[in-house]
């Protein structure tokens, strides 16, 4: 994403983590980042890190907040953080007034004519939460249009049209730097303090659950699409 001019502002600064001074350098660029395991289930082991001080940093784990030393932090990071696989990524402040932090989940899948359709968005909720929108740990889920009325009035309407029509733009960028074809996906889109839209998370096999219905139909005209193209070529 980060080679293409058109992705660069929507990409999160990251960085491969395997030493303390990397998370100190980003620290001293950034003041909030977030530490995230490469390979992770319902955001376990995510931790966020603020520099109040060259001395005083406060560390957040889900709904949790400690205030600890220069020294202690590097003794949690080089215990808990480098001995696994993370990343270090700016934190984007994609909160609600309250300060719980929020993302829109945007699902999609492939039609009978081989193109993405939306068939799903939604808003979910962080309650108490500041680096994740687990709601196994608190989390929820609310109605798309009610959340933007309520941040963004009488722009609600065209902000979420910019959300949706970017969000099927990258759709089909991931496909394309995936190098495959792909049934069904979905994208985690923030927005921070100035408005500006990231992408959080894009997943090749999401819960599907509560869409099941409408998936089996879409997913069964695909793939007759699939054939007849096979048998065309």
């Amino acid at each position: 994403m980060k080679a293409d001019s058109n992705y660069q502002k929507f990409t999160i600064p990251t960085k491969n983590c395997s030493s303390f001074s990397e998370i100190e350098e980003f620290l001293n660029e950034y003041d909030d980042i977030v530490l995230r395991p490469i390979h992770s289930k319902q955001a376990e082991g995510v931790y966020k890190i603020t520099k109040i001080s060259p001395m005083k940093y406060i560390l957040d784990y889900y709904n949790t907040s400690i205030e600890v030393s220069y020294e202690e932090l590097a003794t949690f990071c080089k215990n808990e953080i480098l001995k696994k696989n993370y990343i270090i990524q700016k934190y984007i402040d994609s909160v609600t007034p309250e300060k719980n932090s929020f993302d829109l989940r945007i699902h999609f899948e492939k039609t009978g004519y081989g193109n993405w359709r939306i068939i799903s968005n939604q808003i979910r909720i962080g309650l108490n939460q500041k680096t994740t929108t687990n709601w196994r740990q608190g989390g929820g889920i609310i109605d798309t249009d009610i959340f933007m009325k309520l941040k963004y009035g009488s722009e609600a309407e065209i902000k979420l049209e910019q959300m949706k029509e970017y969000g099927l733009q990258l759709a089909a960028k991931i496909e394309l730097l995936r190098k495959t074809k792909l049934a069904t996906l979905s994208i985690d889109l923030g927005i921070d303090h100035n408005d500006d839209i990231f992408i959080f998370e894009a997943n090749d096999a999401p819960v599907t659950t509560n869409l099941l219905g409408e998936i089996a139909m879409l997913r069964t005209d695909y793939y007759r699409y699939l054939l007849k193209t096979i048998k065309d070529n």
